[in-house]
């Protein structure tokens, strides 16, 4: 049982409380929220565009790298930096002279998957216990 002061000081907080927000109320602040949130993303994809802009106006070097686009490779045939490198190295520890890599191409993968993902998914089915 709530003794009468205790339900008297409920009631008076209950009675401060201000009242519900109507519809009307609530509508007004998601549409804001949500204008607020489309500029926000407006002002970013602005934003995105003019610094593309901005990199697209400064001049390419005149070397190109082999795995640049300007070179002769379609972008099919790009090669990461990571395996250029690599590959570099190891010509120059094989030859240990100078040298010139003219062109990398990655070889075509035999119906479209490589002898490491089928070993790969060999090495996972056969992980997995038979029930």
């Amino acid at each position: 049982m709530m003794t009468p002061l205790v339900s008297h000081s409920l009631l008076s907080l209950a009675a401060e409380l201000p009242e519900p927000p109507s519809f009307a109320e609530n509508s007004l602040y998601q549409v804001t929220g949500l204008l607020v949130v489309f500029a926000a993303l407006g002002f970013l994809t602005l934003a995105i565009k003019l610094v593309g802009i901005l990199f697209g106006a400064v001049p390419a070097s005149k070397s190109a790298p082999a795995n640049s686009p300007d070179s002769h490779a379609s972008d099919s045939e790009m090669v990461p930096g990571s395996v250029v490198a690599a590959i570099s190295a190891a010509v120059h520890i094989v030859l240990n002279e100078p040298f010139r890599i003219t062109s990398i191409k990655p070889l075509p993968s035999p119906s479209g998957s490589t002898e490491w993902s089928k070993e790969g998914r060999r090495q996972i089915f056969s992980s997995h216990r038979v029930r």
